[in-house]
């Protein structure tokens, strides 16, 4: 599974770590190039920017700080959703909001990408031990595609599927 992830800071940069040790194929992207550096240290592929982190992927990771972080990268000039291949997947580990997501998904749903949201509990401790709650929205059958992602950065008996779009945001 190829994959691409954005937002390598206190809590993205472990998560891509552990994606990177699990054996998946990672290309990684963020503003800090000292923080992409690391991640390639360990194996992952160095993304030049967005759009090139999520060209090719089958699923695209983000982990970026507020709502509106995740808008842009997603959906700004050159975002992720635009590069995004139809059949692929977009998920969004931030803390955002529904409003976001909503917009996320209805311009994903035109491209035909899927989108699940993510947010985790567990602060940057739990991200470096891979001991992360989950809390998933979206699709049943996208979710099952995507937990062996959430396996590699969270405890699998704490990942939860919680409903449709938004519900793990809501939580």
């Amino acid at each position: 599974m190829r994959v691409g992830f954005i937002g390598l800071g206190n809590m993205g940069g472990p998560m891509c770590g552990h994606l990177v040790r699990a054996g998946f194929d990672v290309t990684a992207f963020d503003l800090d190039a000292a923080a992409v550096a690391r991640l390639a240290d360990v194996g992952a592929r160095a993304g030049g920017s967005v759009g090139e982190c999520a060209r090719g992927a089958d699923v695209l990771i983000t982990m970026l700080p507020a709502p509106p972080h995740v808008e842009q990268v997603l959906l700004g000039e050159g975002g992720a959703i635009a590069a995004l291949e139809p059949g692929s997947i977009a998920i969004d580990m931030s803390t955002s909001s529904t409003a976001v997501g909503a917009r996320v998904v209805a311009a994903a749903r035109a491209r035909g990408v899927d989108v699940l949201d993510a947010p985790v509990a567990g602060q940057s401790i739990g991200a470096k031990a891979g001991s992360l709650a989950i809390y998933v929205g979206g699709s049943e059958a996208v979710f099952e595609r995507a937990r062996p992602l959430f396996e590699a950065m969270g405890d699998p008996k704490r990942i939860y599927h919680l409903g449709g779009n938004g519900a793990g945001y809501t939580v």
